[in-house]
């Protein structure tokens, strides 16, 4: 029969052996320590922000060679248990700890950089037995996630009998960023089209069991899609992999499914690149006076609430104030735009219905981006569009040259957003009716004198022909 000691020290070493798979830290010790029982011993936590899982286990002892970014500020708590938890899994203990928990022991809480070391908490003074570290709040979840539960055995020891008595470990927060792009934001965009909001998001293959995106689109914005990539370049199956809906107020909600989980798992993939395909809406319009789009999302990582900041395209925008000579404000005129005079003149314009002034204005938005002919030129400061009257406001004519040269310039005060700047191409123009000048009225004073006399040399000729006749008789 297998003595109670010897399952003891058999699922000590089993603890050890099985660090990666349940959790409990791998730490042997110091070649040259010797046993002291009257000897405290120490525990030293150290936080990294890291990229990628940590993949070789620890020692026990300090290193300088990690990779990462030292952590403040990320809240530890140090429970002490019974040796009641040597033949029970790390599962099984989380789940019902009170009944595993030293109940001489207060949990000891404290947070990396307290003491003045970068990223590191010392617990010295410590007594023997086996200690339950958690990381219980960071600043910096769920961007990076919360490092495993781990239980450490103090003083840790190697099956030659030698001691490690002060500990240090480094539980590590794996992550990286969640940002929102978008195509071609240094240009201006018009209605129709194709715009692709792109969201790169930190995923842990390990431990991900529900990931859901809310984006709350533009009510300029009209929904055509979602793609999701993994970093091998696998797509997931739409309605297979994860769900794609847009509902009536323009909210766009992605859900990853369990055959989707599954994919990540199978790729070890710890980045998920979704895009949001939409276009412009027909009838986009500046809202506000706002000539952009802007759009941010939400990611629901295991539960976790993550704000991913915003991205925006510019809509180009052209108002045209219409007035009569006494500047009050006509409605009904008609207005169209072109890329070029040539086109103005041909009747070639960007937009298939005219524009109608409402109370003298009107706004035109989504002036292609290509009729200014920058070429990508960020050093660009004014752009050029022909204005075209087609229709009068009613009681009024068209000026003499209908066809109106109009600069838009690159806003003085652009837009920033998470650091980026945002440049827009705006401009106005006046445009002036005047009422008809009277052509002479068709039976106007000039048609009766030239009727009058008209009717004075017929009859003038009748009398002169009857006197003729009268003569020749006689």
């Amino acid at each position: 029969m297998i003595s109670k000691r010897t399952k003891k020290t058999v699922s000590i070493l089993l603890a050890l052996a099985l660090l990666l798979g349940f959790g409990v830290s791998n730490v042997w010790a110091d070649p040259d320590g010797s046993y002291d029982p009257d000897r405290s011993v120490s525990l030293t936590v150290v936080k990294y922000l890291t990229s990628t899982e940590p993949m070789v286990p620890g020692d026990g002892y300090p290193r300088n060679d990690l990779s990462g970014t030292l952590a403040d500020g990320v809240e530890f708590t140090l429970y002490k248990l019974t040796d009641d938890i040597l033949d029970v899994d790390l599962a099984d203990i989380l789940d019902d700890l009170d009944s595993y928990l030293d109940a001489d022991f207060d949990p000891l809480v404290a947070l990396t950089g307290d003491d003045g070391t970068l990223g590191t908490i010392v617990w010295d003074e410590l007594d023997w037995g086996y200690y339950l570290l958690m990381e219980t709040d960071s600043p910096f979840f769920p961007k990076y996630s919360m490092a495993a539960p781990s239980i450490i055995t103090l003083p840790y020891t190697n099956q030659s009998g030698s001691f490690l008595y002060d500990v240090t470990v480094y539980p590590k927060n794996v992550g990286g960023d969640y940002t929102k792009t978008v195509e071609d934001v240094d240009n201006v965009y018009k209605p129709g089209d194709t715009v692709n909001w792109t969201i790169e998001t930190f995923i842990n293959y390990e431990t991900v069991q529900s990931y859901k995106i809310e984006d709350q689109l533009d009510s300029r914005l009209v929904f055509e899609g979602v793609t999701i990539t993994l970093p091998n370049g696998e797509e997931l199956v739409l309605d297979t992999d994860f769900t794609a809906t847009c509902d009536s107020d323009n909210l766009v909600t992605i859900t990853l499914l369990n055959p989707g989980f599954a994919k990540i798992k199978l790729a070890e993939a710890t980045k998920l690149t979704t895009v949001i395909e939409t276009t412009i809406s027909d009838d986009a319009f500046v809202e506000d006076g706002e000539d952009f789009i802007s759009n941010d999302a939400t990611l629901f990582n295991n539960g976790a609430e993550v704000y991913i900041p915003p991205t925006s395209i510019t809509l180009a925008s052209l108002t045209i104030y219409k007035t009569n000579k006494s500047e009050a404000p006509l409605s009904g005129a008609k207005f169209n735009i072109a890329a070029t005079y040539e086109d103005a003149l041909a009747g070639d314009f960007l937009s298939a219905e005219d524009y109608v002034t409402v109370d003298g204005m009107i706004y035109i938005v989504g002036i292609p981006y290509e009729v200014f002919a920058i070429d990508g030129d960020d050093n660009i400061t004014s752009v050029t569009v022909w204005v075209v009257e087609t229709q009068a406001a009613d009681g009024y004519v068209l000026p003499q040259h209908p066809i109106f040269e109009v600069t838009l310039t690159k806003s003085a005060a652009p837009v920033t957003i998470d650091d980026v700047t945002y440049y827009s191409f705006t401009g106005s123009d006046t445009i002036v009716n005047n009422r008809p000048f009277e052509l002479p009225k068709t039976g106007g004073i000039g048609t009766i004198i030239f009727t009058v006399v008209g009717l004075i040399l017929i009859s003038g000729a009748a009398v002169l022909l009857i006197r003729t006749r009268k003569t020749a008789t006689k």
